[in-house]
């Protein structure tokens, strides 16, 4: 295959110009697959440098805004200056301070009042790295998870999401304290009266 037939076979995969494919192919040793790999880790470290954020979150954002490495940005960039309650974290982690960072926000909204919470006992956040130990079944139970937006759940539905948690395992002691924590927390706040929301900073 000759450089013409690289570029071209390249920009056919990949959003770029002809500059930047000759470029890539230049430092993968025309080797295409090697190419769109560079492409990606370039995209991802842009994305890191531009928003200081971890390379986890940075990868996440990145696929799933198709990997468009602008979108990503803003999304993280929105999550970064989002104005927030202080409130509880529940997390795996050891540090428990908050910081502006993605994850999933879950508070208690009253169904007959247009607000989040009364006060910062009936909001908490919990980090990224904790979100996907949990999310597939909170998107289980709810019709069209948006994982950007706001998701809400009746006292039914939190109901069989604290069932389902409650059969989850792991050899990490850690972790399964997580799970407890988020238990606890829905069943005292949880009620037939009010709605759990969740804010998907994701």
């Amino acid at each position: 295959m000759n450089n013409f037939s690289q570029i071209q076979t390249l920009k056919s995969k990949i959003d770029c110009s002809t500059k930047d494919a000759l470029a890539l192919l230049k430092n993968s040793n025309n080797d295409i697959e090697r190419a769109i790999n560079l492409y990606h880790q370039q995209n991802v470290q842009a994305i890191i440098e531009k928003t200081h954020c971890d390379d986890e979150l940075a990868h996440k954002c990145y696929q799933f805004f198709q990997h468009n490495p602008q979108k990503a940005i803003e999304k993280i960039q929105e999550l970064q200056y989002h104005d927030v309650f202080i409130h509880q974290i529940i997390t795996t982690r050891d540090d428990k301070r908050r910081y502006r960072e993605a994850g999933f926000e879950i508070y208690i909204k009253s169904k007959d009042k247009d607000y989040w919470h009364d006060n910062v006992e009936d909001h908490i956040f919990i980090p990224m790295k904790d979100v996907w130990l949990i999310e597939p079944i909170f998107s289980k139970h709810c019709n069209d998870f948006d994982y950007t937006f706001y998701n809400q759940y009746n006292h039914q539905a939190i109901l069989a999401v604290i069932d389902e948690l409650a059969l989850l395992k792991d050899d990490d002691k850690a972790v399964m304290e997580f799970y407890q924590e988020v238990i606890d927390w829905l069943k005292q706040k949880s009620k037939a009266d009010n709605v759990i929301e969740i804010y998907g900073n994701i």
